[in-house]
C-alpha cells in the first residue's frame, strides 16, 4: 500500500505545513527551553534535565511517526527527540528506526515507498488529532530530588553458598551456545537492516529520477 504519489516536494510540503499549524506551539516552547535554560537556572529549570525527554508514545507506528516529524523540527530540538527515540524505542529488529533516523530523504522515501501506508492512512490515521495531542504532551524529565541510600555493608543471607549450583562444563557449554545463537541472531539482524537500506537508496533515486524528469517536462512546456 505504497503512496499513489512520488512527488518528494509535494509529501515534504504537506509535512512542513502540518507541523506548522498543529505541534508549533510545543516545539516552539520545548525550544525556548533549551534555549533559556544556560542563562536563567532557576528553581523551575534546575528540576528537568533538557538532555532527556518524557514521550507519551508507545505503539510502534507512533514511534515511525514520529521519528518522519522529527525532521521537520527546530534544530535546537530535533536532535533531542532522535536522540531519545534512538535510546527508548524498542522492539525493532528490521531496520526502520536505523532509515528513518538517518534522514530526511530516506525517512520520506521509506514512508512512500516502503511502508504498509498510503496517503489517506498516514494522514488520516497516523499524523492525526491523537498523534498532536500525545505530541503536546512532551516535556523534559524531571531530575529525581530523592537521596540515595548509602550502601551499609549489610547484606541479608548467605554470600558464599554453592548448593545446588551446575558444574563449571554445564555452565561452559551453555554459554558458548547461547553466545553462538546471538551471534547468529545478530547477523540476521544486519542483513535485515542492510536489505532495507539497499531498498530505501533505490526507491529514492528512483524518486529523484522522478522528479528531475518531471522539471524537464514542465519546464519543455512552459
Amino acid at each position: 500500500m505504497a503512496f499513489k504519489s512520488t512527488d518528494l516536494d509535494l509529501i515534504d510540503q504537506q509535512l512542513w505545513k502540518f507541523v506548522h499549524n498543529e505541534l508549533s506551539e510545543t516545539t516552539e516552547s520545548l525550544r525556548q527551553l533549551v534555549l533559556d535554560s544556560p542563562t536563567q537556572l532557576s528553581k523551575v529549570t534546575m528540576k528537568f534535565d533538557f538532555t532527556r525527554m518524557n514521550l507519551k508514545f508507545s505503539k510502534d507506528s507512533e514511534f515511525q511517526t514520529l521519528a518522519i516529524v522529527s525532521w521537520y523540527l527546530p534544530d535546537e530540538i530535533r536532535f533531542l527527540f532522535q536522540m531519545e527515540l534512538s535510546e527508548t524505542w524498542r522492539g525493532q529488529s528490521d531496520g526502520v528506526k536505523e532509515v528513518l533516523l538517518t534522514s530526511k530523504d530516506y525517512a520520506l522515501t521509506w514512508l512512500m515507498r516502503c511502508s504498509r501506508w498510503n496517503e489517506s492512512d498516514f494522514f488520516g490515521n497516523h499524523l492525526n488529532k491523537s498523534f498532536c495531542r500525545k505530541f503536546n504532551l512532551t516535556e523534559f524529565r524531571r531530575i529525581s530530588q530523592k537521596k540515595v541510600q548509602r550502601y551499609s555493608g549489610y547484606c541479608r543471607g548467605y554470600q558464599d553458598t554453592n548448593r545446588g549450583a551446575p558444574s563449571s562444563l554445564r555452565r561452559e557449554h551453555w554459554a558458548k551456545r547461547s553466545q553462538l545463537e546471538e551471534e547468529q541472531r545478530q547477523l540476521e539482524i544486519e542483513m535485515t537492516i542492510s536489505s532495507l537500506f539497499t531498498r530505501v537508496e533505490e526507491e529514492l533515486q528512483y524518486l529523484i529520477l522522478e522528479r528531475e524528469m518531471n522539471w524537464i517536462i514542465s519546464s519543455f512546456l512552459s
